[in-house]
């Protein structure tokens, strides 16, 4: 859980939000566990954590939903001002992961999406075509390819237009590993904020829309 942990931090030192809270079925087990309750500002609470119960706070709330795999690399403030924010995974497939997903309390996108929700990982295309949903690009939540081998050996994309990198669950991801990736030294500075190695600016976290 320690890379986890390294998103949790971001979002507690460099994001505006209004509140963040982890939601989780289980309580985990071991030091990573441990040390991430002890980082302020987060609420923490065990529940059903299911895509529905998602949605459901999405719609009685509004703000931001995202993975826990992510991390964030510059201000979303611009993103608040929609109706709602998903990213397009591929274009041409029309193929749109829910990873990420802005929106207003109330949003009829996100009771639409709730009454279709199929226990996949993809939202249906027609559902952000007939309701009033940002469609970003690729770039913006996902730059790192799923299947991405340069990137942990040090290859850092082109983040010019990205506001997060998924890190797509990576199996067997550890903390060394990722400060080996092409954001090593960004990760540094995340966990000691006294390091000034790049200009990359990190927030996360949930936000409140307008």
């Amino acid at each position: 859980m320690d890379h986890y942990n390294v998103c949790l931090q971001s979002c507690i030192s460099r994001a505006n939000a209004h509140q963040i809270i982890v939601y989780y079925d289980f309580p985990g087990v071991g030091s990573s566990w441990d040390s991430a309750h002890t980082l302020p500002k987060i609420d923490w609470v065990q529940t059903e954590n299911t895509a529905e119960h998602r949605l459901s706070v999405l719609f009685d709330t509004g703000g931001f939903y995202c993975t826990l795999d992510m991390i964030f690399l510059k201000s979303w403030e611009l993103l608040r001002h929609n109706n709602a924010v998903v990213a397009s995974q591929l274009v041409q497939r029309k193929k749109i992961y829910n990873y990420v997903i802005g929106s207003v309390a109330a949003s009829d996108f996100i009771a639409e999406y709730a009454n279709a929700y199929d226990a996949t990982d993809m939202i249906p295309y027609d559902i952000v075509e007939r309701n009033d949903v940002t469609l970003l690009k690729r770039n913006a939540f996902y730059p790192v390819a799923i299947s991405s081998k340069d990137f942990y050996k040090g290859s850092l994309p082109n983040l010019m237009t990205s506001y997060s990198i998924h890190l797509w669950n990576t199996k067997n991801l550890t903390l060394a590993k990722l400060r080996k990736s092409g954001i090593g030294p960004e990760v540094d500075k995340i966990l000691d904020p006294s390091k000034n190695i790049t200009p990359i600016k990190i927030t996360s976290g949930l936000c409140s829309f307008d």
